[in-house]
């Protein structure tokens, strides 16, 4: 019986979705979390030398997110939302 569950469900996305345009919700979560390893890893790469500020650390959260989350997502420019906490004492 599990074996038809993959052709039942074919089925029923076909009657329900001809064209296959099926809308795709990606919700990146644990954000500030993202930005403090960042934060962590410019510090160690600085060794010292200069502690990153609030915009070098958003900067390359930006650009790592970009390259390596958000360019894997195909499509014609979808939404996307980030969830991080409002306040983080680390990142001030």
């Amino acid at each position: 019986m599990e074996s038809a569950r993959p052709g039942l469900d074919m089925k029923f996305f076909d009657a329900v979705c001809s064209d296959k345009n099926v809308p795709v919700i990606a919700v990146f979560t644990k954000y500030d979390q993202f930005k403090l390893d960042i934060q962590m890893d410019l510090e160690d790469e600085s060794e010292g030398n200069a502690t990153p500020t609030l915009e070098d650390i958003n900067e390359e959260a930006e650009k790592i997110f970009q390259d390596e989350y958000w360019n894997v997502i195909k499509g014609s420019s979808p939404k996307y939302v980030r969830l991080e906490s409002k306040i983080h004492p680390c990142l001030h």
